[in-house]
């Protein structure tokens, strides 16, 4: 009896260690994600508030500018 619950003991560890482990490498895919895509997903949230709010989309391409120097791509510039 003492033997299966040691068992059930280290498997719950073992599953906690995993989760653990998934949690983390989720966390560290979703700050990568967000430091090589944060300017975009900025912009796309920012124009998306924008349109609930009843702005036009003229107005909006004004607020919304490019920095200094820099091109602004969209997916077919990476064909």
């Amino acid at each position: 009896m003492r033997a299966w619950i040691e068992r059930l003991r280290r498997e719950r560890g073992q599953g906690l260690s995993e989760y653990a482990i998934i949690v983390a490498l989720v966390a560290i895919a979703s700050i990568v994600i967000v430091t090589a895509f944060g300017d975009q997903i900025r912009e796309i949230f920012f124009k998306s508030g924008q349109r609930l709010a009843g702005e036009n989309e003229a107005k909006i391409e004004d607020q919304v500018s490019p920095k200094e120097g820099s091109v602004k791509q969209g997916l077919d510039d990476w064909n």
